[in-house]
């Protein structure tokens, strides 16, 4: 018997979450308040995007905002400046302007407000420069690195790299992950690795464009 009633109370314990809800459960407007109905209007293809939008109401900050569906924001009357946060620099979709707008707020009332963002199709060719940068021992004169598209039809490729040199590879346009694969007794070097992890970083790569990367590796005395 006891076991059922702690489990009935820590099922009535709200569970705390970091980001707000895209729509408010269980909310109660109050007299003095109206809310936005803020949708981001995605073209293209949508399924290019890595992410979920954000928006400032003011000093307010909303988050997971879903492509193409309105959400509503409940806020205190008065006038608001709603900004479309900036997408990430690893996104291959792009927002439209204007991404910030003037919205009044009225008591009982919902004001509509669009943005604009746009996920052109996978369409091109472009080159991605890869280069390696060496140091330590046992020094290799060429490292295997993989580049790997991140978006849409998933498409690998592994290109030769001489030791602190470059090596342009043509692909089709996207979003790509540069990673190391060969010699063993080398490793890239990352800024966290004190940390004990590495962040990859992606590339946008557009047509008919250029897109300069550059590894750091270490190498080692092979055993």
């Amino acid at each position: 018997m006891m076991n059922t009633r702690i489990l009935a109370l820590f099922l009535l314990l709200p569970i705390g979450c970091s980001n707000p809800p895209t729509e408010p459960l269980y909310h109660i407007p109050k007299p003095d308040e109206g809310s936005v109905t803020l949708t981001v209007n995605v073209s293209g293809d949508p399924t290019l995007l890595q992410s979920l939008f954000s928006a400032h109401f003011n000093d307010l900050l909303w988050l997971n905002i879903q492509p193409n569906e309105p959400v509503q924001v409940p806020l205190k009357q008065g006038d608001y400046s709603v900004r479309l946060s900036p997408l990430s620099s690893r996104e291959w979709c792009s927002a439209l302007e204007p991404t910030s707008v003037s919205a009044r707020v009225e008591a009982g009332k919902s004001q509509p407000v669009f943005f604009s963002v746009n996920c052109p199709a996978l369409v091109g060719r472009a080159t991605v420069r890869l280069a390696v940068e060496a140091s330590g021992v046992n020094l290799p004169n060429e490292f295997q690195i993989r580049v790997t598209r991140v978006i849409g039809s998933r498409l690998s490729f592994v290109a030769s790299v001489r030791r602190n040199d470059s090596t342009d590879v043509l692909v089709p346009v996207g979003a790509y992950h540069v990673s190391y694969e060969s010699p063993s007794n080398c490793a890239p070097r990352s800024i966290l690795d004190f940390l004990g992890f590495a962040v990859t970083p992606t590339y946008i790569v557009r047509a008919d464009e250029t897109a300069r990367t550059k590894l750091t590796v270490i190498c080692r005395a092979i055993p």
